[in-house]
């Protein structure tokens, strides 16, 4: 480990899960709690799937995975799977 003539000092920095940040000097800085607060707005404000939307789209990613990658038939189901038909766009 090479020296460090500049500061004379030389600080420990490790990120965690319970701890968003501790030093090498013992002290502990907490997660910011914001992002969860915001998450959560998010979830509620976003609007709910309609009746059958998941089952919708299980069904043609099963459709989606027989085809061959690039095949004109693979494009097809594509392009209905990311339009206004489509049921991806609710989940």
């Amino acid at each position: 480990m090479p020296d460090n003539p500049v500061g004379k000092k030389s600080l420990g920095i490790d990120a965690g899960i319970e701890s968003f940040v501790a030093t090498s000097t013992g002290k502990l800085i907490k997660s910011p709690k914001f992002l969860f607060s915001q998450l959560r707005e998010l979830k509620l404000a976003s609007p709910a799937p309609p009746p059958g939307a998941r089952e919708r789209a299980s069904l043609l990613q099963r459709r989606l995975k027989k085809k061959k990658k690039g095949s004109n038939n693979w494009l097809k189901l594509q392009k209905w799977r990311w339009s206004d038909r489509g049921a991806t766009q609710f989940i």
